[in-house]
């Protein structure tokens, strides 16, 4: 640990014995979730064969069939487990292989303004009256936040003082956020901007179309496209198939709600003809835009995708993706995601 004036860091190196801990916790929690189907299979053909009597052994294999019918609505729960939970808990042991791999360093700095944790390939800001709780569940603390993933840090990193120092000001900071309303954003223009755009017709629409053909692309929405499926299939079998004639139209129907909500979206931070520009400094950049000005740093940024006038960027910082106008996205972030 070292200390300022205004300001703590604490510093963890791994020994990489965390993600293994973890990774084996959730084998046994998927093993415990696999076992309820053949539990449910035979539960269900037994009672199929019960039920029928005579008939059952007249007629096995229809028999069988009935059965195995019967336990489709029984085997749904564990099949939408199991499409909800593993593919990110894959995505999360990958990530803590990254993060609490043997020799990483990971440092977190408790300032008056909130804090600061940084890795190797990241680095996150974490305002006070953006924490909405602190929690402690072995092995890590568990740092909520509105809108975003939990921080994950390694118990032990933060000492007992640090967490209750930090418990303390979030609540504070959240109790002045709720008597004097959110923060509101920085509303001066930039002076001197890097570069200035104006945004012309039409483009609200064609950055709702990247945004939902991005959307479309990723595997979250395949997910949940399955976890549909499976629900739909379940219920037209255990009650009536025009739960599959509806299916369609719920895709449809989603798919709809996405774009006009991105494309109303970025209409109220982008209206034709307002100004946006962007100032660049070494290691940051200021967006300014009819809602106000944000700050964004270089190394929160993972991956860019360019279409036309758009960018589409995700950070670290941010859950989703970030939609820009292309030509306000500095050089050097360019330069350093390609690379």
């Amino acid at each position: 640990m070292t200390t300022g004036d205004t300001a703590a860091t604490y510093r963890h190196v791994s020994d990489g014995q965390l993600p293994k801990d973890v990774g084996l916790v959730k084998k046994r929690l998927l093993l415990l979730s696999g076992l309820w189907v053949p539990v449910a299979v035979l539960l269900s053909v037994g009672a199929a064969f019960l039920a029928y009597g005579d008939s059952a052994r007249a007629y096995p294999g229809r028999t069988l069939e009935i059965g195995l019918l019967w336990s489709l609505p029984f085997l749904a729960p564990p099949v939408i487990v199991l499409l909800v939970c593993v593919p990110p808990s894959i995505r999360q042991q990958r990530k803590l292989a990254r993060w609490y791999g043997a020799g990483a360093v990971t440092e977190v700095e408790v300032s008056p303004d909130g804090l600061v944790v940084t890795r190797p390939e990241s680095r996150r800001v974490l305002p006070y009256d953006e924490i909405i709780r602190v929690r402690q569940s072995s092995p890590f603390l568990m740092i909520f936040t509105r809108g975003l993933k939990p921080e994950l840090l390694p118990m032990g990193l933060l000492p007992d003082s640090a967490v209750a120092h930090i418990r303390a000001r979030s609540e504070m900071a959240f109790h002045t956020r709720r008597l004097r309303g959110p923060k509101p954003r920085t509303d001066t223009p930039l002076t001197d901007p890097t570069r200035v755009w104006v945004v012309p017709a039409g483009w609200a629409a064609r950055a709702a179309r990247l945004n939902l053909g991005l959307v479309v692309r990723a595997r979250r929405w395949w997910v949940n496209l399955a976890i549909a499926a499976a629900v739909a299939s379940a219920l037209a079998a255990a009650a009536s198939p025009l739960w599959l004639v509806g299916f369609p139209a719920w895709v449809v129907l989603n798919l709809a709600v996405l774009y006009v909500s991105a494309k109303r979206t970025f209409e109220t931070a982008l209206p034709v003809g307002s100004v946006a520009s962007t100032n660049e400094f070494t290691d940051h950049f200021l967006y300014s835009n009819a809602l106000g000005v944000r700050e964004f740093h270089y190394q929160d940024f993972a991956s860019l995708v360019l279409a036309g006038d758009i960018a589409g960027l995700t950070a670290t910082t941010h859950r989703g993706l970030l939609i820009f106008p292309r030509e306000l996205v500095p050089e050097e972030l360019e330069e350093r995601l390609r690379n």
